[in-house]
């Protein structure tokens, strides 16, 4: 049980970060949603209603937590809560990895707001909503913490009128309002817009942007397209980055050069700041294009640093996959658009706790619960992508505690070492 009781702890110290700043009602529906999502894996009220164990009907409990995700503006402040609470992990971190999501719902036809997305597990056109989804990383990509997330329909009325470029930086505004640290923003070729680089080099903001190829850019007082421009980069270093994906790892080798260039304003002028354009091949396959905001004078510096903020890209795919195969999220039956949005950012502040606060543990509660979560019992299975294994490991230590009946409130869960939010059941 002392696997158990160390899950009990982790829990009530994430929840401690939330009590100074809700109210007593807000709380408890705050508790008892991120203990249902844990425990079920999943997104249905019906489900995480029945592990709560109220003395009403479930049909009553469902309601009531219905009710509350349908408060106004509750997103912003879970958002900002969950920003100031972790903003020195946060900041210790040197990537903030942007990529935009989806969820599918095409047959939910009573759901609010729904608009045409990209369904990328069919790879085709289907209806739901857009999520804007961003994670901090460390430099080897050790570190996965979901830090920002937002369900929008741009076509809602509430959305007024805002483009998908207005999210985006929306998001790293919202960021960088509570956390005052350098970082590196990290898009894949759809951050590739001319609205978007204008707005990080306004700000001051560092990034590194995959290129579509279809841009121009100064170079030597001279407007050039990018691809033409790209055959004068000599390709004189070997970088090695490793990538894993679907639980296989690979090393690739690229060859790669940089030189700096210049970002066009609107005026035909350049923007005073060099940025680095990096070309990248492997063997029997094309070119690639980075162009790279960085704190970086030197060519060698800048493709190491844009080859491994990129490398770690592919961390928020595997995110995305995890928290869809694993806690079912497209399986989210909510009718009212603004409980929509706030779900989906409790969702993400749930897995804020999986993914920092469990992960911190994980050798132990993967070892020492009661399921079959290794197999070879070597210790690299306690690396790499092991968040599924941590969701298993947590829904089981939680499946042998109940919530209390009464909110212990007035308590500190910090300095209460009793840990009575939870109870052995």
């Amino acid at each position: 049980m002392e696997t158990v009781h160390k899950v009990q702890v982790k829990f009530n110290q994430h929840l401690a970060k939330y009590k100074t700043h809700f109210n007593l009602p807000v709380f408890k529906f705050l508790r008892q949603m991120m203990y249902g999502i844990l425990l079920t894996k999943h997104v249905h009220l019906n489900k995480i209603g029945a592990v709560l164990g109220e003395e009403v009907t479930l049909k009553k409990t469902t309601e009531r937590l219905s009710r509350n995700l349908q408060r106004k503006g509750l997103d912003k402040e879970l958002q900002k809560v969950h920003l100031q609470s972790n903003k020195y992990v946060i900041g210790q971190c040197k990537y903030l990895i942007f990529d935009h999501s989806d969820i599918s719902k095409t047959y939910a036809l009573k759901m609010e707001g729904m608009e045409k997305v990209h369904d990328g597990s069919n790879d085709g056109i289907g209806y739901g909503y857009w999520l804007s989804n961003i994670i901090a990383t460390n430099s080897d990509g050790s570190t996965v913490i979901p830090v920002y997330s937002e369900l929008y329909a741009l076509n809602h009325a509430s959305e007024n009128e805002q483009s998908e470029n207005a999210k985006v930086i929306k998001a790293f505004e919202t960021i960088e309002a509570q956390i005052d640290k350098p970082f590196i923003a990290v898009f894949d070729r759809g951050g590739d817009r001319k609205t978007l680089i204008n707005d990080h080099l306004a700000k001051g903001r560092y990034f590194i942007v995959r290129q579509t190829g279809a841009r121009n850019l100064m170079y030597q007082n001279k407007l050039l397209p990018l691809k033409t421009l790209s055959r004068q980069v000599t390709l004189d270093h070997d970088i090695t980055v490793t990538k894993t994906r679907n639980g296989k790892t690979r090393r690739i080798t690229y060859q790669c050069g940089a030189i700096q260039v210049g970002f066009p304003k609107n005026n035909g002028q350049a923007w005073d700041v060099p940025l680095w354009l990096v070309v990248a091949k492997r063997d029997g396959r094309g070119y690639v294009w980075y162009l790279s905001y960085l704190p970086i004078i030197s060519p060698e510096e800048a493709i190491k640093t844009t080859m491994e903020g990129y490398g770690n890209r592919w961390k928020i795919e595997e995110v995305h996959r995890h928290i869809k195969d694993d806690y079912h999220l497209e399986d989210i039956q909510l009718r009212n658009y603004s409980a929509l949005k706030n779900f989906m950012v409790l969702f993400w502040l749930t897995m804020s706790m999986v993914y920092k606060d469990f992960e911190a543990i994980s050798l132990e509660i993967i070892s020492s619960s009661g399921l079959k979560l290794t197999y070879k019992n070597k210790l690299s299975e306690y690396f790499g992508f092991i968040y599924y294994k941590i969701a298993k490991a947590i829904s089981w230590a939680l499946s042998k505690v109940k919530l209390e009946t009464k909110t212990p409130y007035a308590r500190d869960p910090v300095k209460d070492n009793r840990q009575l939010c939870l109870e052995l059941s």
